[in-house]
């Protein structure tokens, strides 16, 4: 029979929890290749290469269904190559989704940056008013928001066609929500 390594000798190579390694056991990711007579599990180098790619796999994204599928397709006999290549596609499209996401916030959160600077010089003249800075909000597609920032430390938030006016405090504090034409 070749080397065996206990739970904790392969745990501690692959530098995780041994509960770690029983989990992957219980749900079928990885099974030991022998047991002890007093039932301890022993795992091969084999083993101890699936470990590894199932931690790469999951670095990578992949969730442990994903995982587990690449896993019974190579036990089938079937190369999983077709499987993965429409796996890592679907997570590239999401990185992409949430790129453009983040992109777009980078965008409203710059503009807003740059009418607050704009601004900043007739805040403090403008006392009459009492409002600190009165800014757009609010992305491509969805309602226009309009923050305003107090000198007393509150601010409100007017929703334009919505009919929705909110009063909070510096803590966040809901003061009021009233409707409004």
């Amino acid at each position: 029979m070749t080397d065996t390594r206990t739970i904790g000798a392969v745990a501690r190579s692959a530098g995780i929890n041994p509960r770690t390694l029983r989990y992957d056991e219980r749900i079928g990711l990885l099974v030991p290749s022998a047991r002890t007579d007093a039932g301890y599990r022993l795992y091969t180098d084999r083993d101890a290469g699936r470990l590894s790619f199932i931690r790469r796999a999951q670095a990578l994204g992949l969730s442990l269904t994903e995982i587990a599928d690449v896993i019974a397709l190579r036990a089938a006999g079937t190369t999983p190559c077709r499987h993965v290549s429409t796996v890592a596609r679907a997570k590239v499209a999401v990185i992409d989704e949430r790129i453009a996401e983040l992109q777009a916030l980078r965008e409203e959160l710059t503009r807003l940056a740059e009418r607050a600077e704009a601004v900043e010089n007739t805040c403090a003249d403008d006392s009459s008013s009492r409002r600190l800075l009165h800014l757009p909000c609010g992305r491509r597609g969805a309602p226009n928001l309009l923050l305003t920032f107090h000198l007393d430390g509150r601010y409100t938030l007017t929703g334009i066609g919505l009919s929705l006016r909110s009063i909070c405090r510096p803590d966040n504090a809901l003061v009021s929500a009233e409707s409004g034409g």
